[in-house]
């Protein structure tokens, strides 16, 4: 499966795809298919970031990996550079995996790195993300 993302950049086939998953435009869900690559991955968050620049307000985030069944080579030492990327408007991000490696992974990180343990939780579906979400919106008011 692939994605023709149409951004800023003009139209890229691409594993890694954005838009708006509220009406509101407070919701951003990015979709993740095999087989995808660091590459792509950062991309799409300068994209992402780019778009995040020109709104005055947090955004929050559902981040599908369901289709995803192994990271890309050196996963670990690209952490830290993505969490350093992530957005001061970028609100939780909830990461939505079927895979219990990925799964207890992202569990293991958002407790080694505080900084995206502020930022995202894991989630095993798709409801289970907008909860997080809306708890995440609670604390904020």
């Amino acid at each position: 499966m692939t994605f023709e993302c149409v951004n800023c950049c003009g139209k890229v086939e691409t594993m890694i795809a954005f838009g708006w998953d509220s009406a509101d435009e407070t919701i951003m869900r990015i979709t993740v298919a095999d087989p995808w690559t660091w590459d792509e991955y950062f991309a799409q968050v300068d994209v992402f970031n780019r778009l995040l620049d020109t709104l005055p307000y947090t955004v929050d985030v559902i981040a599908d990996y369901s289709d995803v069944q192994r990271l890309p080579l050196n996963a670990l030492s690209f952490f830290r550079r993505a969490v350093a990327m992530m957005h001061p408007r970028m609100g939780m991000m909830a990461v939505v995996s079927h895979n219990e490696i990925l799964h207890t992974l992202g569990m293991v990180l958002v407790r080694l790195i505080p900084q995206l343990g502020e930022h995202s939780r894991p989630a095993r579906t798709e409801a289970e993300a907008y909860r997080i979400i809306a708890r995440a919106r609670a604390g904020r008011l």
